[in-house]
């Protein structure tokens, strides 16, 4: 009755408020149980999410008896087959045998890998090729590249061989419940490969040991951020896949950094700021769950800040010396990546510059975390960063508005071993709550947190 009524916001606080009603808080995620238990409700979440995402674009309100009927048809016709199990642990670089589809094997490797149940009408599909009934017309998209070819199955059966190191073993059976005859993929490979006789044992083949960079896993600086906010929260967000409810300002502060980005290239192009602002914002802010009014609201909330902000801070929008450049570089045992907003050069100094929205959500101390794992890896590409801040675009006062971050070698160093810190912490599996820290009254998870 609250569903129908239109009580609730969206389906993520319909599935908080069922998982509490359910007694979701009296599971333990330290019992191995419970935790495969609790992974897989994430995945749920991420099925709910994925299907709210397409009723809401534009900022469409959902009529629940329809939402809900929606939703049943989705997950019997297409999700059954298209969300599988969620792990519930961290299987970055796990010392376990690894089930997994040949698509999610791309790129990883092995010692040994087994392909199994290689008989026809399962390795190549029997639905290969095959043609299916498609909701919009034949001849408006390439048919082909979606209900594949032979070829697409023999393409991804060499990545199947490919993922293994020292030992490959492919395998098929002759009967089930029907006789199967073997996939005639095995044809093309059977001259390279030595049979073994099912009455014989495996021969022993020595395997290699593991090199050290079967153990460099890889983290942005967003994830680390989220942990040292709250390991509990990390768990749940990064590992079990849990969502945040749609909400009409999703997105919002992303649309600010993209329209302050495109404004800085109009004015490069010799455009004076206020213009920039206005035609950035006009063209270039979205918000994908918002419509109408809100989105009006928003879109003049948007262009306020920013021109206030560029108003305030002209000298710097001809400095931008690059955006959004992509970094990543090595720690002890893994690889830490991210995206630097802006970096800003003046005569011989570059600075290091990450926008914020606000510190309600992530502190001045976290922030500059970030921008000091920043400030490693761009050093260690050669860009020589002198400077380091952080710009709160939502600031009234422009002494507040930048704050300078130390870069100095000792700063640099604790946030390395911070970050280290961190990486073993997750490696190592804990995941305690930090229910005191403040963070709780932003969490989009508190509804079936068990610790606050």
């Amino acid at each position: 009755n609250k569903v129908n009524k239109g009580e609730y916001g969206n389906f993520i606080q319909v599935f908080h408020e069922l998982l509490v009603i359910l007694g979701y808080k009296k599971l333990n995620p330290k019992d191995r149980l419970h935790a495969a238990i609790m992974a897989n409700l994430g995945r749920f979440s991420c099925l709910l999410a994925d299907y709210e995402s397409s009723i809401r674009l534009g900022g469409n309100k959902p009529n629940w008896v329809d939402a809900v009927k929606g939703l049943c048809w989705y997950m019997n016709t297409y999700a059954s087959g298209a969300y599988e199990e969620q792990p519930s642990e961290d299987i970055r670089g796990i010392d376990a045998v690894q089930i997994m589809t040949v698509h999610q094997a791309k790129g990883l490797e092995w010692p040994i890998v087994f392909v199994p149940s290689m008989v026809e009408k399962r390795f190549p599909s029997s639905k290969v090729g095959s043609e299916q009934e498609w909701y919009v017309p034949r001849n408006m998209f390439d048919v082909r590249r979606y209900e594949g070819e032979i070829e697409d199955e023999r393409r991804l059966f060499y990545v199947a061989l490919t993922r293994a190191r020292d030992i490959l073993c492919v395998s098929y059976f002759g009967k089930i419940t029907k006789r199967r005859e073997r996939s005639p993929f095995i044809k093309n490979i059977e001259a390279d490969l030595s049979e073994i006789s099912p009455n014989k044992d495996i021969p022993l083949i020595e395997i290699s040991p593991p090199t050290s960079e079967d153990e460099i896993q890889t983290f942005s600086a967003g994830e680390l951020l989220t942990y040292i906010k709250c390991p509990y929260f990390y768990r749940l967000r990064e590992i079990w896949n849990y969502k945040p409810g749609l909400v009409e300002d999703l997105g919002y502060g992303k649309s600010l950094h993209y329209c302050l980005r495109h404004a800085s290239d109009l004015i490069d192009n010799g455009m004076n700021h206020k213009a920039a602002i206005e035609k950035a914002v006009d063209e270039k802010f979205y918000l994908p769950y918002a419509g109408g009014k809100v989105k009006e609201n928003m879109k003049k909330k948007a262009k306020e800040v920013l021109l206030k902000f560029v108003d305030m801070h002209k000298e710097d929008m001809g400095k931008i010396e690059e955006v959004e450049a992509r970094l990543e570089f090595p720690v002890q045992k893994a690889t830490i990546t991210g995206k630097v907003d802006v970096i800003l050069k003046d005569k011989n100094k570059m600075e290091v510059r990450d926008y914020k929205t606000s510190e309600e959500v992530t502190s001045y101390e976290q922030a500059a975390l970030q921008v000091q794992l920043y400030t490693l890896g761009l050093r260690k590409i050669g860009t020589p960063i002198t400077q380091a801040s952080i710009a709160y675009l939502d600031k009234e006062n422009p002494k507040e508005q930048i704050k300078k971050v130390s870069i100095k070698d000792k700063d640099l160093e604790n946030a390395k071993r911070k970050a280290e810190e961190c990486i073993k912490c997750i490696m190592r599996g804990e995941f305690k709550a930090k229910p005191k820290n403040g963070y709780c009254k932003h969490c989009d998870q508190k509804k079936i947190c068990r610790y606050t």
